[in-house]
């Protein structure tokens, strides 16, 4: 299982998902080439959505979506989701994205959860944003 925590300026979300292997994509071998068949005939990995919660979604709006007052709302809500889901006990791998104050609140609490694994996944610049042009006078 795997548990999405992904933070924005304006709202929190935390999705459970599973990861399962998908269809292969079949095609009719009269119009294939051959080399086109074996990249046709991979299996590709789905990600499917069990459930998800935002603070927007609990009836948050404007900036007490963003806060820690609504960050903890939403996480009691998936953790009691999660227990009567049965789902509790299983091992999770965590995966975040993004920076909000929320961010480190939400990855304390669910230390208490069974967590394999970490990842981090925000997209970082590589040289920053352009500059704006300077005026000349």
């Amino acid at each position: 299982m795997i548990i999405k925590l992904i933070c924005t300026n304006n709202n929190t979300r935390l999705i459970l998902t599973r990861q399962g292997t998908g269809d292969r994509i079949h095609a009719s071998p009269n119009f294939v080439s051959q080399q086109q068949k074996s990249s046709f005939y991979k299996p590709q990995a789905q990600e499917h959505i069990l459930f998800q919660y935002t603070t927007g979604m609990l009836g948050f709006k404007g900036a007490t979506r963003s806060s820690i007052y609504g960050a903890e709302k939403l996480l009691k809500k998936f953790i009691s989701r999660l227990d009567s889901s049965g789902l509790y006990s299983h091992y999770f791998i965590l995966v975040v994205r993004g920076f909000s104050p929320t961010r480190n609140l939400i990855l304390r609490r669910l230390a208490q959860l069974k967590i394999i694994k970490v990842k981090d996944i925000t997209s970082y610049p590589h040289n920053g944003c352009r500059k704006k042009k300077s005026l000349r006078k």
